[in-house]
């Protein structure tokens, strides 16, 4: 009540605002205005609600206001041609489509006379206590319950349903209800397709339906998990009832985004007179332009990771604590985790036989450590061991014994890579594509946080994603400190230094990056020239440059010898994991699999929100492997990216040889971790950010090279709608991303949020 309240202020004082501008303050016609809106909205609750509802009425009036200030802003404001009057009049049509189109079902079932059904017979294990509660048997070995409720004698035409029901228990739980009807083309009862019943949402309550004839009978088959049922067992039905009037559900959100969306794309749009502003971060448009994209994606990745209350209580699971756990040992001196390792463990002949310590460990009073190394009767975290030094060893001195939130060192490390890949993407603009347009830039920028797999790390925001976002954020920032430590004519041994630092970094967080290290020679190769670096003369330069990998390398060398009795030796292979890491070995067969998932897997698109799903990685190769199930390969969800493995046949458009020379090593690179992952590792969605930043180096080399190299007009056209295109499908994957259900799904962990979202985009359902 209080959103809509203030909505109601805020219009209000833009109306006026307006007609100040305007100087043409008629109060005579805003209190006709104001006596209109009381009329529509009482005239809408009148014919639209059954039961009066304040809240459903403020809602409504603050609607009915919002769609009769703007007929009367685009009435006064009829005759300018401005960015203003476009958004008065797409906003006046989209509020017009949210009363009438998505709310199309409500307008439907005007005619619709209700009937209530009754009586309900239960199936068995389910006793019926009067006409609207039932109390059903708890089996605590099974993790569902189901039952059944049959209606028999309907003999109607049924187009909806209505099922208000809840769980005396959990009154907000979910229950997924499933129907089998019978009709006029079948006799006997069919299974129609699953619809989740979620109490406190209700929209959740109505279901349209598609069937032949009068329907005979009916039965619902209700299901739900046994856990926080509270010791309850009883089921309460409110109301059930056919043909029933679907009330109007009237949502703010949905012209505003759309109308943010069209405004977006028409500022975007090839032919827009935005892409005429050329680059210039000294301008306060473009800076408020920057500001302004970056406040969005800031909101975005925040919502991606609050929306989802699984990760602020992700300390119950033993491998989401292996950082916290390696601070504590750090502080009592020394590198083993002081966990207890069980005797079964101990006296296993191969303790990374996945199938024989099923064997062995049979009963939950003995378990094992998960994902944990395991090597000399002694468990060690074989994750780099970065973070622990910067932020988890820190902060169990300033907390004490705490363990620092996984999701939070996500979400900060999150916004340090969005900063940084600003900062890299500056500096190559401003240093090879200065006269590039600002859109170009923020579309970029844009592609390369949504496409290097961010929003995925933070939509699951757990511990194995917590050495990755380190060693790309790392790895971003090491690469904007060299390539500016080169900007002038003498070179800048500060940002040499540091970024050296950041990029030894990556060898203590995740190796796999390690890669980007090999970039140093196009970006010092002007330098070298000079004599700057790596001679006789620029001995100290050279010194300052290698010095902090010596220093890294040195502490790792000896983490690794203290550990595992080998300096080379990062203890990845003693995981007690899936399968045996140390017998892995090197097959060749399992390379086109890798090169396959990672890059070409499609996407497995539906037609129900949130219009993709997981897809299972199917394969001919009879051997281990680890995989998971995949959202998509970097080609088939980013499009864009598919110029990176084209870039040996764009020579002629790179003026700068260098740039050439670095797209080419980073696709080439690319390949090689690919390669590398599916070998050592497996394929794994979360993978994809091993490489996926250097697809979009390349990638974003060879789309400013080719805009700045090609003159007519019609090519750029052209050019600006792929970009903008592809952009755009990169934006929608992010953005849907958040709701599919990979394990910590937001349809079980805040349901409520979920379906709401849910109902928003399935309205005709």
């Amino acid at each position: 009540m209080l959103l809509y309240s203030t909505i109601l202020l805020i219009l209000t004082i833009f109306v006026f605002i307006l007609e100040m501008r305007k100087k043409q303050i008629s109060y005579k016609n805003y209190v006709f205005l104001l006596l209109g809106n009381i009329f529509i909205s009482f005239l809408l609750e009148y014919f639209c609600y059954q039961d009066f509802s304040v809240f459903s009425h403020i809602k409504l009036y603050s609607f009915s206001f919002l769609l009769s200030d703007c007929v009367y802003l685009w009435y006064i404001y009829r005759q300018e041609k401005n960015h203003l009057t476009f958004f008065l009049h797409l906003f006046t049509i989209l509020l017009l489509v949210e009363l009438l189109f998505f709310n199309y079902r409500h307008f439907e079932s005007l005619s619709y006379k209700e009937i209530e059904l009754s009586p309900l017979f239960a199936s068995e294990y389910v006793s019926k206590i009067d006409d609207d509660t039932f109390e059903f048997i708890v089996d605590d070995k099974k993790e569902n319950v189901n039952f059944s409720l049959e209606v028999p004698e309907i003999n109607k035409k049924i187009k909806n349903l209505y099922v208000d029901a809840y769980l005396e228990s959990n009154p907000r739980k979910k229950i997924e209800v499933k129907l089998q009807v019978t009709d006029e083309a079948n006799e006997y009862y069919y299974m129609l397709p699953s619809r989740m019943l979620v109490p406190h949402v209700p929209e959740s309550r109505y279901m349209r339906l598609h069937l032949s004839g009068k329907t005979e009978k009916m039965k619902l088959n209700f299901s739900f998990s046994t856990t926080n049922l509270n010791g309850g067992n009883i089921l309460k039905i409110n109301h059930l009832s056919i043909n029933k009037t679907v009330p109007l559900h009237i949502w703010f959100i949905r012209p505003l985004f759309l109308a943010l969306f069209v405004g977006i794309l028409r500022m975007f749009w090839p032919t827009s007179s935005f892409w005429n502003i050329e680059l210039d971060f000294k301008k306060k448009r473009q800076k408020c332009m920057i500001a302004g994209v970056l406040l969005l994606e800031i909101l975005y990745l925040s919502f991606s990771i609050f929306s989802n209350p699984t990760w602020w209580h992700n300390h119950e699971a033993n491998a989401q604590l292996e950082y916290h756990k390696l601070a504590m040992a750090l502080k009592k001196g020394h590198f083993y985790l002081d966990d207890v390792v069980p005797e079964e463990l101990k006296e296993m002949e191969n303790p990374y036989d996945i199938t024989a310590r099923r064997h062995v460990f049979t009963t939950p009073d003995t378990i094992y450590l998960w994902d944990h190394a395991y090597y000399n009767e002694k468990y060690y975290v074989y994750f780099g061991i970065v973070p622990v030094l910067i932020a988890y060893l820190p902060a169990s001195y300033i907390f004490g014994d705490f363990g620092f939130p996984n999701f939070l060192y996500i979400y900060i490390m999150g916004l340090l890579v969005v900063l940084s890949s600003y900062f890299l993407l500056k500096e190559v603009c401003i240093r090879y594509f200065k006269k590039i347009p600002i859109l170009l830039f923020i579309l970029l920028w844009l592609f390369i946080v949504n496409a290097s797999e961010l929003p995925y790390m933070m939509h699951r925001a757990e511990f194995y994603s917590v050495p990755i976002i380190t060693a790309l954020f790392f790895t971003i920032l090491g690469l904007f400190l060299w390539l500016s430590s080169t900007r002038e004519e003498k070179l800048n041994r500060t940002r040499m230094v540091l970024g050296s630092l950041c990029m030894a970094l990556v060898a203590g967080s995740r190796p796999q990056f390690l890669v980007g290290s090999f970039l140093f020679f196009p970006i010092f190769y002007e330098v070298w020239k000079r004599k700057q670096i790596l001679t006789k003369q620029s001995w100290r330069e050279t010194v300052l440059f290698f010095l902090p990998y010596i220093l890294v390398a040195t502490f790792l060398m000896y983490y690794n010898y203290v550990r595992f009795g080998s300096v080379f030796d990062f203890g990845a292979n003693y995981n007690l994991t899936t399968n045996d890491m140390t017998k892995r070995g090197f097959v060749l067969d399992r390379i086109p699999l890798g090169i396959h998932t990672y890059l070409f897997e499609p996407l497995h698109t539906t037609l129900a929100f949130p219009f993709m799903e997981p897809s299972v990685i199917k394969t001919n190769y009879l051997g281990r492997t680890i995989t998971e199930k995949f959202l998509g390969g970097a080609v088939s969800v980013h499009v864009l990216t598919l110029l990176s493995l084209f870039v040996f046949w764009l020579k002629k458009y790179f003026k700068n040889k260098r740039l050439y020379v670095t797209a080419c090593c980073t696709t080439i690179f690319a390949i090689f971790v690919i390669i590398m992952d599916t070998e050592m590792a497996g394929i794994l969605p979360r993978y994809l950010a091993d490489f996926m930043w250097l697809l979009l180096i390349s990638t974003t080399l060879i789309i400013l090279s080719i805009y700045s190299t090609i003159k007519e007009e019609n090519m750029k056209y052209m050019w600006r709608s792929f970009v903008t295109f592809g952009t755009v499908l990169t934006l929608l994957y992010s953005l849907f991303l958040v709701f599919v259900d990979i394990t910590y799904s937001l349809c079980n962990s805040n349901p409520y949020f979920f379906y709401k979202m849910y109902h928003i985009f399935m309205f005709l359902m």
